[in-house]
């Protein structure tokens, strides 16, 4: 299994160490990106990528590079802070820019219309969140935003939310049986 993982944390986060160990306890084949570390700009929404240049951007930054390692992978790992129920700005700007990996065409799946994908890799979107303030409506809402991120995409999908102050330990464990549960150790 071919995992990559946009990491949309802050630097200091009690999420990256514990998946990241996770992963290498596994032998995972994965690419990590730190998405605060990279040059990502905001989708414009001009219609280049779909229409003009298919799969390519017009925006000249570090999309290319995460976009190859998402189009090659079977699972995407997000890890988030939840903000008023959503993903972190800068992992928001990533999932923006998927059309890149769609066609500029539409279909019809279960009342929904969808962008077929370019790329039929990908089986998986495993979110891990991080609940820093005690609202059960904004980790709500961040699943039912992680179920309709995996419409879009037409995979399966599972969110865990943790909250700052559980310990390594127990973050891993979950974690492990999450990916045990889809496979990836098996």
């Amino acid at each position: 299994m071919k995992i990559v993982v946009l990491d949309g944390m802050e630097q200091k986060n009690p999420l990256s160490n514990p998946l990241m160990r996770s992963l290498e306890d596994n032998n995972t084949d994965y690419s990590y990106f730190k998405l605060m570390d990279m040059d990502i700009k905001p989708c414009r929404s001009c219609g280049v990528c779909g229409l003009v240049t298919p799969g390519k951007c017009s925006i000249k930054d570090d999309i290319e590079i995460i976009m190859s390692a998402v189009a090659k992978s079977t699972m995407l790992i997000f890890l988030t802070p939840i903000r008023f129920g959503g993903y972190s700005s800068e992992l928001k700007k990533i999932i923006d820019r998927f059309m890149l990996l769609g066609l500029p065409l539409y279909i019809v799946r279960k009342g929904h219309l969808l962008h077929p994908s370019r790329y039929n890799t990908i089986k998986w979107l495993f979110v891990i969140g991080l609940s820093e303030n005690k609202s059960l409506v904004q980790e709500e809402s961040l699943r039912k935003l992680v179920k309709n991120n995996a419409l879009n995409m037409r995979v399966s999908q599972k969110a865990l939310i943790f909250k700052p102050t559980e310990d390594g330990l127990s973050i891993k464990t979950r974690i492990d049986y999450i990916l045990e549960g889809v496979g990836m150790n098996a």
